[in-house]
C-alpha cells in the first residue's frame, strides 16, 4: 500500500472517495459525501495551486483542505 492510500488529508481525494466536510476550523460536521469530481487551479495572485472537489448532493465546489477521507474508493484497475 502507498503512503498517499493511507493520507486521509482531502487534497488526496479521487473521485469515489467517501470524504467527511468540515467546518472552517476543522472540526467534524458529520456530513458524509461521495467525491463526484476533482479540480486543481492555480491562483496566480497567492501563487498556488488549489484542489477542489464537487461532492454528491451538493452544487458548489468544496476547498480539499475542509474535507478528510472517510472511506477510499475501489478506484479503477
Amino acid at each position: 500500500m502507498k503512503d498517499n492510500d493511507k493520507n486521509t488529508h482531502g487534497s488526496h481525494a479521487k473521485v469515489g472517495d467517501m470524504v467527511e466536510i468540515l467546518t472552517c476550523h476543522g472540526k467534524q460536521t458529520g456530513v458524509v459525501r461521495l467525491v463526484l469530481g476533482v479540480q486543481k487551479t492555480f491562483s496566480h495572485s497567492f501563487r498556488r495551486f488549489d484542489r477542489f472537489l464537487y461532492l454528491e448532493g451538493l452544487d458548489r465546489k468544496v476547498r480539499a483542505a475542509n474535507v478528510y477521507i472517510v472511506r477510499k474508493g475501489s478506484g479503477w484497475k
